[in-house]
Formats: structure tokens, C-alpha cells, sequence
């Protein structure tokens, strides 16, 4: 939906070639600024198990009045791995085949945003 902006972020990293930001343990915070449409930002969805193991489906938990209008899985590279739209009622993923870190974001019917990542090993 086009109408929707993903919005864009107010921090500034400055690029350099082949460089890691963060760790695992304690990653860099990107914050994004205000969303159009969005009624709120959630950032308390978990993802379960996690970590997962390759190619085994995991679970996300939101709120149970919550209806799932679109599922976006991103790899650490910005790579859209897993794109999924429509009105879901289920919240189990399938696996995912490569080991990394992933950002799960949900967009639900509300307008509500829940982010977090899942760790695949």
C-alpha cells in the first residue's frame, strides 16, 4: 500500500567500507522518525523460539485482538527475505534457510507497527 510511509531515520552513520556496527549482544539503535498512518510503534513483540533453528517455523506473539495485515522478514544486508500480505490468522512463520539475524516487522489491520528480531542458527 503505497499510502503508507515506512519512514525514514534521524540518526547518521557514516558508511566505511566493510565495517561492523554493534555486535549481537549490543546492536546499534536506528531510530526512525514519525510514521504516516501509524497509529502507534510497538516494540514488545517476541519472537519464539529464538534463537531458531535453520528451516524451523517460529511464532510471533502479539496482542490476540490484533489482525495481521502484512509480515515483512529483513536480512542484515536490508534484503527483504520473507514478504507476506493479507489478512493473516496465524502468527507461525516458516523457517528461515540461511543462519543470521533478521528483523521481523508486522503491520497490523490497526495500524499498529511491532518490530523485533529473530536469531537463526
Amino acid at each position: 500500500d503505497e499510502s503508507k510511509a515506512t519512514g525514514t531515520s534521524n540518526d547518521h552513520i557514516i558508511f566505511h567500507s566493510n565495517a561492523i556496527m554493534g555486535s549481537l549482544d549490543n546492536p546499534v539503535p536506528i531510530h526512525f522518525g514519525a510514521m504516516n498512518n501509524v497509529a502507534e510503534l510497538q516494540t514488545n513483540m517476541s519472537v519464539y523460539p529464538n534463537p531458531v533453528d535453520r528451516n524451523a517455523p517460529f511464532t510471533l506473539a502479539i496482542p490476540e485482538e490484533e489482525t495481521v495485515a502484512e509480515v515483512l522478514v529483513v536480512n542484515t544486508l536490508g534484503e527483504v527475505t520473507t514478504h507476506t500480505m493479507g489478512q493473516l490468522s496465524h502468527f507461525t512463520m516458516l523457517g528461515i534457510p540461511v543462519s543470521g539475524v533478521y528483523m521481523v516487522k508486522v503491520t497490523c489491520k490497526s495500524g499498529n507497527v511491532y518490530i523485533s528480531r529473530v536469531v537463526v542458527k
